[in-house]
This record gives structure tokens, sequence and C-alpha cells, in this order.
């Protein structure tokens, strides 16, 4: 894969600025830099992941990634197009429903978000990790919408199941607070 040399160097310097920005988190240039490199790497790994696609153009995995990677550059609607083309992958249905709906909450298309939340949720009752995350973005997505209530019933199924989970508790006692 023609590609990954380049992935792996700007990875390499993009580790590199982590840990001098540990050093050192007030240097502006360091974060400029930081900045700088991961819209170069996510730009490189957008036009490598459709080179990639367009030679294997059935290969819903690939296009699932790409989707990942155009998220990851804030491009929603192209996002969007590629994980419609993953979603009837069984391998991929949950995993790319969640990703649908950060877009769509990205995009501030809330219904549509809730939707793909939903249709991500796993089997009724079972809480592991997956169904952690969607819960989870359901819990951000309400509280985005104003409804504390529906934002806090969602927080609170994590919170019983792991208190460590991301900033749950946190939300929580915000929540409790309002």
């Amino acid at each position: 894969k023609l590609g990954e040399v380049p992935i792996k160097q700007m990875e390499a310097m993009l580790q590199n600025l982590l840990r001098k920005l540990k050093e050192s988190p007030k240097d502006a240039e360091l974060r400029k830099k930081r900045t700088e490199i991961a819209a170069k790497l996510t730009a490189f790994r957008i036009r490598e992941w459709q080179r990639r696609c367009k030679e294997l153009p059935n290969d819903t995995k690939l296009r699932f990634e790409l989707g990942s990677w155009f998220y990851e550059g804030k491009k929603y609607d192209e996002a969007i197009a590629c994980f419609q083309k993953t979603v009837n992958d069984t391998r991929l249905s949950q995993e790319t429903h969640l990703w649908l709906g950060r877009c769509f909450r990205a995009k501030g298309q809330h219904d549509h978000a809730i939707r793909e939340f939903e249709k991500s949720r796993g089997s009724a009752g079972s809480m592991d990790k997956k169904n952690m995350e969607v819960t989870y973005e359901l819990g951000c997505l309400w509280e985005d919408k104003g409804d504390a209530a529906k934002a806090k019933e969602e927080f609170e199924k994590i919170y019983e199941v792991d208190i460590e989970f991301k900033d749950v508790s946190r939300r929580l006692e915000k929540l409790s607070e309002e």
C-alpha cells in the first residue's frame, strides 16, 4: 500500500508534537504545528482512501474508513454518502449507524441523528461498550437540544454500569444542578 509510508511519517511527527505539547501545553507554535499536521494527515488519508475505494469499489470496509476520515475532516456530507453505502453490510451496520448519527448531529440535523443512534443500539438491556458509546452520543444530543431530562436518562443508563465512562459522572452532576 503506497500511501502507508507518508501516513506513518506524519503520524510519527504528530506523536512527537503531542509529546512536546505535554511538556509545554501553552506553546502556541507547537499547537499550531499540531493542527497543521493533523489537517494534512487527514487530507492525505482522504485522498489515499478515495484512491483505494476507486480500485476496490465494492469494499465496504474501505468505504467505511473513508467515511470516518471525511468525518474527521469535517466533510459531513461526503462522510454520510460513504456511510450510506456501507449501512447494509451486517458486519458494519451498528457502527455505521453510529457514525451516521454523529454526522447528522454535527450538521445540526438532530432528528436524523436520533433515528440513526436508535438504529445503532444493540439488543435491549445490553450495555456493552458499543451501546455505551451510542447512549453517550444520544445523551449529548439531548443536551444539544436542551432536553436535560432525556439527556440525564441516557447518561444514567451508562452510569449504572460504568461510572468512569468518558465524562458521564461530570455530565450527570451538571444536569442534576440545573
